[in-house]
């Protein structure tokens, strides 16, 4: 039986780019919570954007840590900070960005 992880450090989980100046760090997989969730780290850079993408099996959350981040979802858009929370709902088209010149991060 594998042991299971209770604790995961802020350097840990796997990373990829999704484009220029955003990435992501997988610190929860679906496949490690029964299919229930996933918890993702988006570090983002100044000025760089994630392209509008729609979800159609789940809904996504995200918590931005630090910095500015906009947001279109559907026809709205929003520009929000540290502690808000940002819901897109699955089949509505998102996108998110970073519209300053300091870095941001979302989970």
């Amino acid at each position: 039986m594998a042991q299971q992880r209770f604790v995961i450090g802020p350097q840990e989980g796997d990373r990829l780019d999704l484009g220029p100046g955003v990435g992501i760090a997988f610190k929860l997989e679906a496949d490690q919570t029964g299919r229930a969730f996933s918890v993702v780290e988006h570090p983002v850079e100044p000025r760089a954007l994630v392209w509008p993408h729609v979800h159609e099996q789940n809904d996504e959350f995200s918590y931005v840590l630090e910095g500015e981040i906009g947001v279109r979802i559907g026809e709205q858009e929003f520009t929000t900070g540290p502690g808000s929370y940002v819901l897109k709902p699955r089949g509505i088209p998102h996108t998110f960005w970073n519209p300053t010149d300091r870095p941001a991060r979302l989970l």
